[in-house]
């Protein structure tokens, strides 16, 4: 479904941004990875691929579309 180094796009406080995916990780059923333009004091965070089309969308257009009905994304941090 995603792979390293595809873009994908998200919010933080409702505010669009866009980063490549890194660091995919598949552990039995979990399957995390991080986003290069993403994270905080600490380093890069680690997202839960159930945050795919909640949190992190595929396409600018489905980024835009969850802006637009009021989603926050992220919370800033640090």
């Amino acid at each position: 479904m995603i792979e390293n180094g595809q873009r994908v796009y998200y919010l933080i406080n409702g505010v669009l941004f866009s980063g490549r995916i890194m660091d995919l990780e598949c552990v039995g059923n979990k399957q995390t990875f991080s986003i290069d333009s993403y994270g905080g004091c600490e380093g890069q965070f680690v997202i839960d691929i159930d945050q795919l089309h909640q949190r992190v969308f595929l396409s600018i257009q489905e980024a835009e579309a969850a802006a637009a009905q009021g989603e926050q994304g992220f919370m800033a941090s640090c």
